[in-house]
């Protein structure tokens, strides 16, 4: 049997198989640069960090010159790349065994490679296909309507389209987060796709929770609340889901840098929220197990206690990090997060 075993390894090890699942970003072009990114997946990080250099961390967050060690600098969006032409090569027979094409960037409604997919989509329809897009939504309005007819014209040719977007607070603070955001436009871009395409296309939040979505994260989640009541739920899943995970690089982002009495204390209101709002509390909850358990985990997590030098380290890299920020953008740490004010000064004199 150890021969019979080895022989079929041998054969499948000869073989070129088709992944069912696959995740392309084809390029890093972006008009956002989100604190928490990197100039290998944003073009706007990258042309900060090659006028500004990397930021004054432990870690030199942003230092291309780490990204040329680890083989990670990225070819220009302007440059011929060879992995893109390979990839079309491929597309055609690679497609026949696809069951979920998945492209993310960078920020891929900028990005022509995107629309070429759905193109070809068209004219080859599969009914076991499913496409999903990663986009941040801020892009300009003609993009968006662009996605909405895209969305309708391949809605009835594969089994479906779903759009994952990013966000992790609200208003102001959402927007010094992930720098380039309009929040209010991005609540209507969203609303704007829900409103103009088929009943089956789902839109996701993937919420990145860090230090600085603490304090208007439950503001957020209203907003969610807010879309859910309007776009019913199709076939008893809803149009609109949220996907709740923490942020643990770059550390000194992780809501664990904050003190320990302000994490206990949202802590407790996050999982008080999650109760209250749970489907199972009654007529006006919209919280799914799956989503409740996802922020117990969060506050559980925002409970852990990290090593006094890992802390004091981190919390000088927290201040570090962003008093440059502040600099770079001429934004102003203080005045859009006031309820942190105190706790980031005291991090500037670390």
């Amino acid at each position: 049997t150890r021969k019979e075993s080895s022989a079929a390894s041998d054969v499948y090890k000869r073989q070129d198989l088709n992944p069912t699942y696959l995740e392309v970003a084809f390029d890093n072009t972006c008009n956002f640069k989100c604190m928490y990114c990197s100039p290998d997946i944003s073009t706007t990080w990258m042309e900060e960090v090659n006028q500004y250099g990397p930021y004054p961390t432990s870690v030199k967050t942003g230092d291309v010159n780490w990204l040329k060690d680890q083989d990670r600098f990225p070819i220009r969006h302007d440059q011929y790349n060879p992995y893109v032409d390979a990839f079309w090569d491929w597309w055609p027979d690679l497609y026949k065994d696809l069951n979920t094409f998945r492209i993310t960037g960078g920020e891929p409604l900028l990005n022509q490679n995107t629309w070429k997919v759905i193109d070809f989509i068209k004219t080859n329809p599969r009914q076991n296909f499913n496409l999903a897009i990663n986009t941040n939504m801020g892009v300009q309005e003609k993009w968006i309507s662009k996605l909405c007819q895209a969305a309708n014209l391949i809605g009835d040719k594969i089994n479906s389209l779903d759009i994952y977007t990013s966000c992790e607070a609200h208003g102001a603070q959402a927007e010094y987060i992930r720098y380039g955001l309009n929040y209010n436009t991005f609540m209507s871009n969203n609303e704007f796709l829900l409103t103009n395409t088929f009943e089956q296309n789902r839109l996701h939040f993937m919420i990145t929770f860090n230090a600085l979505s603490t304090t208007s994260f439950l503001s957020f989640l209203d907003d969610i609340k807010k879309l859910r009541k309007k776009f019913k739920p199709y076939k008893m899943l809803d149009r609109v889901s949220i996907m709740v995970s923490y942020l643990q690089w770059p550390h000194f982002q992780s809501v664990l840098v904050l003190p320990k009495e302000i994490r206990q204390s949202f802590s407790a209101e996050y999982l008080n929220y999650a109760q209250e709002n749970s489907i199972e509390s009654g007529p006006h909850g919209f919280l799914y197990l799956e989503e409740v358990e996802q922020i117990k985990r969060l506050s559980q997590f925002m409970l852990q206690e990290l090593e006094d030098k890992d802390l004091t380290s981190r919390q000088n890299d927290f201040g570090l990090f962003y008093q440059e920020y502040d600099k770079r953008k001429k934004t102003s740490f203080e005045k859009t997060f006031p309820e942190l004010k105190s706790f980031y000064l005291s991090c500037l004199k670390i």
